[in-house]
């Protein structure tokens, strides 16, 4: 099975002892004790927060609010300061 690649803004915050990072086009949050720990659980939450819209048939509908549109099997846009995601299944072309 053909698996997707979604690249995602994401922004970090320093509060206190914590890193919070978010993913504002997705309203997707989360935190660690460092930037790098903080944006791959930024990217877990992402990505299952994605997988549930998959399997509930909403994820078409989802990216497309965000501004996503689908070329060359990928998803645009793709900016500096991102995270990337592996979602576990191919995005189709059809609504969902």
């Amino acid at each position: 099975m053909e698996k997707c690649e979604i690249v995602l803004k994401a922004e970090i915050t320093a509060r206190k002892k914590r890193y919070v990072a978010s993913c504002p086009l997705l309203d997707v949050h989360s935190q660690g004790s460092s930037e790098s720990e903080a944006l791959a659980r930024l990217a877990e939450a992402a990505e299952c927060f994605l997988i549930s819209c998959h399997e509930a048939g909403t994820l078409n509908d989802v990216l497309a609010e965000c501004g996503f549109s689908l070329s060359d099997g990928g998803l645009n846009p793709a900016e500096s300061g991102c995270v990337k995601i592996a979602l576990p299944f191919p995005l189709n072309t059809g609504r969902s």
